[in-house]
């Protein structure tokens, strides 16, 4: 692929270098299907940089077999175990993309995702940050559902200022300009969730106006590990309160948001050891659907949400499994389990 220097030169031409970092921790069941998704893009200007990330299993003889299947197209790199944060700073870091698309070692992406991210940020060169939709996948990588979502363009400061929220997406259907992207992690190494996709949706719109391609341009994999890891959520959403509020500081606003005012944290917090009142409850569930016009849900999104919403109010466990996923693929993959028995 040429020297450093030359690929960075390469990055700020009319066809950009784009960087795709994976970052790795014992996902050796997918990682070869992930580095394939990324290697098979139709846009022809792309290096691939996978991170491992002190993985306890097979993932890093798999990356390094398939670099010398891929010379110059895949780097490999590892560390001691330091999270996710850790590991898309040290892939960034040897990134020379102008670009950067991050994929998590469990999805796939499309094969002309790269293409149409670059597009977009070519359309649009003042947006900060590009996302786009997402299908679901299961553990074998079988189709599960498609979600269906509009997701926002422009300024979304208003609506995280008011209510934590906008339709916001997971790490593999991100994409950044390689600064951007770098100075967002950067403030996030020593926050104490140090989650990449809750740190750069809750900072970047502070930066400037977001994009998005409606189109499910990532295969995102549900199986038994991110189902259930962190099992409480609401210690990510009260990381997000606390990132929004450090990044409306950064950026010279003077407004702030109040944990109450996060309807889906005062229902997650109702089956804890400190829950909020069942007046506080109540209202928050009411304030539900003001929430959900607000930030443009579609009929059927609008629906989902309220199932949650109400599934969190009556039983914990159950909405926050929920939240990871949309209704039908969480009550097909719970079928298709049952069934497997």
């Amino acid at each position: 692929m040429g020297s450093n220097a030359e690929r960075k030169g390469h990055s700020d031409s009319a066809v950009p270098l784009v960087s795709i970092v994976i970052a790795c921790y014992d996902y050796e069941a997918f990682a070869r299907e992930t580095i394939e998704s990324a290697l098979q893009q139709t846009y022809e200007s792309v290096e691939v940089i996978f991170v491992d990330d002190g993985s306890n299993d097979g993932s890093l003889a798999i990356a390094h077999e398939m670099a010398e299947q891929n010379p110059g197209r895949l780097t490999v790199i590892s560390q001691t175990n330091g999270g996710q944060v850790s590991a898309m700073l040290t892939g960034l870091r040897a990134a020379s993309g102008a670009l950067i698309c991050m994929l998590d070692a469990d999805d796939r992406f499309c094969p002309d995702k790269v293409a149409k991210v670059v597009d977009r940020f070519a359309r649009s060169p003042e947006l900060v940050q590009v996302s786009h939709g997402r299908s679901f996948i299961d553990e074998s990588g079988l189709p599960l559902s498609t979600e269906k979502r509009r997701l926002p363009e422009g300024d979304v400061t208003p609506q995280l200022l008011r209510w934590a929220n906008y339709e916001w997406v997971v790490t593999s259907c991100l994409s950044y300009r390689r600064d951007t992207l770098l100075e967002l992690l950067e403030a996030a190494v020593d926050h104490p969730v140090r989650v990449v996709d809750l740190h750069t949706t809750a900072s970047a719109p502070f930066m400037g106006p977001i994009g998005a391609i409606h189109e499910a341009l990532t295969e995102y994999r549900i199986h038994g590990i991110n189902m259930h890891r962190g099992a409480d959520r609401s210690v990510w959403r009260e990381a997000t309160i606390d990132v929004i509020n450090q990044a409306a500081s950064r950026a010279g606003r003077s407004e702030s948001i109040d944990w109450r005012a996060d309807n889906l944290l005062v229902l997650m917090k109702r089956h804890t050891s400190n829950p909020p009142t069942l007046v506080q409850s109540l209202r928050a569930l009411a304030r539900s659907v003001p929430e959900g016009v607000d930030l443009g849900y579609r009929p059927f999104r609008f629906c989902n949400e309220m199932i949650v919403r109400l599934t969190l109010f009556f039983s914990d466990p159950v909405g926050q499994d929920m939240l990871r996923v949309s209704l039908p693929t969480y009550l097909k993959r719970l079928v298709i389990s049952r069934f497997r028995r």
